[in-house]
């Protein structure tokens, strides 16, 4: 990933055509983690985000036992996540 100076002069590279506008290039970056991060419900990546986060971010790493608790109960809750997520998608889209 290129860091946004980088992607500003990618975006202002001399390959661009003469009489096409620059534009300078927004970050493409954004906080992931955060102590006070709430995720929402309502939103597909928030939720994409949690699916796809592995057990090794909630547990212990070397604690066997834990591993397998989380992971366990991981499995329920990102289920529960997604079946959330798809039924207010379903209602927002009808509406």
């Amino acid at each position: 990933m290129h860091s946004p100076a980088a992607q500003a002069e990618i975006v202002a590279s001399p390959t661009t055509a003469p009489e096409a506008e620059v534009l300078e290039a927004a970050p493409l970056f954004e906080t992931v983690y955060s102590s006070s991060f709430q995720p929402d419900p309502r939103s597909a990546r928030d939720v994409l985000a949690f699916m796809l986060t592995p057990v090794e971010a909630f547990a212990v790493p070397g604690d066997d036992e834990e591993f397998e608790a989380v992971s366990e109960m991981l499995e329920g809750a990102k289920m529960e996540a997604l079946t959330r997520w798809y039924g207010m998608h379903v209602e927002a889209t009808a509406n």
